[in-house]
């Protein structure tokens, strides 16, 4: 899949959420994403054909191909205690399958195993410990997760431009089955509000984001 073939990560995860309310209309939320990537890629000659939890300390999540035929399977981290967690790590791997795999042929096994370099492993890394295409590629995963889980004409109906609080916050946690964080992130990202965010831990700032309206008050 070339650059030129594929959709933006925006793009692929509209066009499935597009999908699933025309099938599912407002019980298509929280976002079922192991049903959804098994049914999405058995159109392909590649399908995913397991997804499984693991517990392993400092691993996020994999897209891994088969070694034996063309297929591929998602693993991710169950060792979290966030559950929300869990739904954006199995959406971020299957943004890889949609947006940066490979896709697997039979003369890709023509000597009965198949060569090392296709698989996305996903490490809880820092982001200057990324190399700019591992972390272009990161970002486009997180976007394609982002908007297939919480579809941003959904949640604009869902704050109906109210003040955000932790009541409406708990709302849309529940809604789409995200962590606290993935949810203000989100409504960072499309909230007219003066309004920013910063994830810290041990006293120290790891990242932050900031609206449109904070960024162009010298919020940042």
């Amino acid at each position: 899949m070339t650059n030129k073939d594929r959709k933006s990560p925006k793009k692929a995860a509209n066009d499935l959420s597009v999908v699933l309310r025309a099938a599912l209309g407002e019980d298509r939320f929280p976002v079922d994403v192991e049903a959804l990537a098994f049914e999405v890629s058995k159109n392909f000659d590649d399908p995913i054909t397991k997804i499984r939890g693991v517990e392993i300390d400092g691993f996020d999540g994999v897209l891994r191909a088969s070694r034996k035929k063309p297929s591929w399977r998602i693993l991710y981290n169950t060792a979290t205690r966030y559950p929300g967690r869990e739904r954006f790590t199995l959406a971020h791997e299957f943004g890889h399958y949609v947006l940066h795999r490979r896709p697997l042929k039979a003369t890709d096994y023509a000597d009965g195993v198949l060569a090392n370099g296709f698989d996305f492993e996903c490490f809880p890394l820092q982001a200057n410990e990324w190399k700019d295409v591992e972390k272009e590629r990161e970002e486009e995963a997180d976007t394609f997760a982002s908007y297939l889980l919480m579809p941003i004409d959904d949640y604009r109906d869902q704050v109906a431009g109210e003040d955000m609080t932790l009541s409406l916050l708990d709302h849309v946690t529940n809604r789409y089955g995200v962590s606290l964080t993935a949810a203000v992130r989100k409504w960072i990202e499309f909230t007219d509000k003066r309004a920013a965010m910063v994830v810290a831990r041990d006293g120290f700032a790891l990242w932050g984001r900031a609206s449109n309206a904070a960024f162009k008050t010298g919020i940042f």
